[in-house]
């Protein structure tokens, strides 16, 4: 009976990780699967649960590819259709994680408006106070119309709420992001003690996108700062970089900034920069040895 109670307990477990959310697009996280007729006002969503898998809040609008507002095309980043956060709205979903696992949320978004534009991403359950990214949407950094975001977070839970919330009010209800392509991934997270040395192992490059010149990332880390020159083509290419560091405590905030102000060379006027990649944090166990 207790080899039988103990096999219970590990088949309760297993099933409990085989149905956690894998890396990858959430359920109708392109949002492809949309509102029945009835449950729309123009492009309005009027039924809070009339998008598969998602709940909303607020004036949230269903937008398909190639759909104009004025003169503007409203750039739809992936599929046919994505969701537009009017004046305080906001879009949520359950997923299924595992508890103690850091997380990294990702969605593109694309400005429909001329003002600046914020967006804040949060999840449920969550402990520590005031933890969570409010993201900026003033500049778009590419040709396309949409940029790449991503929030990363602690699940304290097995079952947790993703909220992408636009907390602007504005003189016109319908002005916001579109929202498109929600993903969720794991992270690794490596052993972290304070006072240990560890080298921070990473590609700088260019993305094949006509940005030519000379490039500059600098890297800090703890208390250590240091530059890293990249002469880039605009073809495509990268190279290695390693910064060495002391962690300063437990938590040390690791932070890349591209010095230099790039725009493309196809007279496009669109900005551009430096790529940061596949970057790895490496503990060193003889920081001494050559």
């Amino acid at each position: 009976m207790k080899k039988a109670a103990i096999l219970l307990v590990l088949l309760c477990a297993t099933l409990n990780v085989a149905s956690s959310q894998k890396d990858g697009i959430l359920p109708n996280g392109n949002f492809e699967l949309g509102p029945k007729p009835s449950e729309m006002k123009g492009t309005k969503v009027v039924n809070r649960h009339a998008i598969p898998n998602w709940e909303i809040s607020g004036y949230v609008e269903y937008i398909k590819s190639g759909q104009t507002q004025g003169d503007m095309l409203l750039p739809v980043p992936q599929g046919d259709y994505a969701v537009r956060l009017g004046e305080d709205a906001s879009i949520k979903t359950k997923v299924k994680v595992t508890k103690g696992v850091f997380y990294s949320i990702s969605f593109v978004f694309a400005r429909t408006c001329a003002q600046e534009e914020k967006l804040n991403v949060s999840v449920w359950p969550n402990s520590e106070k005031n933890d969570w990214g409010m993201l900026p949407l003033q500049t778009m950094y590419s040709s396309e119309g949409w940029d790449s975001y991503s929030w990363g977070f602690l699940a304290e839970a097995n079952v947790i709420d993703v909220v992408i919330h636009n907390p602007a009010v504005e003189k016109d209800p319908a002005c916001g992001p579109l929202i498109d392509f929600v993903a969720l991934k794991a992270l690794k997270t490596p052993k972290r003690r304070g006072g240990k040395v560890y080298d921070l192992i990473f590609s700088i490059g260019d993305a094949s996108n006509s940005c030519e010149g000379s490039m500059l990332v600098e890297a800090f880390a703890g208390k250590i700062t240091r530059q890293f020159p990249y002469e880039s083509k605009g073809k495509g290419g990268f190279k290695r970089a390693r910064l060495r560091f002391t962690a300063i405590s437990p938590r040390t905030r690791v932070r890349f900034l591209s010095t230099y102000y790039h725009m493309k060379s196809d007279n496009s006027g669109s900005l551009c920069g430096p790529v940061v990649d596949d970057v790895r944090l490496v503990g060193v166990r003889n920081p001494h040895r050559p």
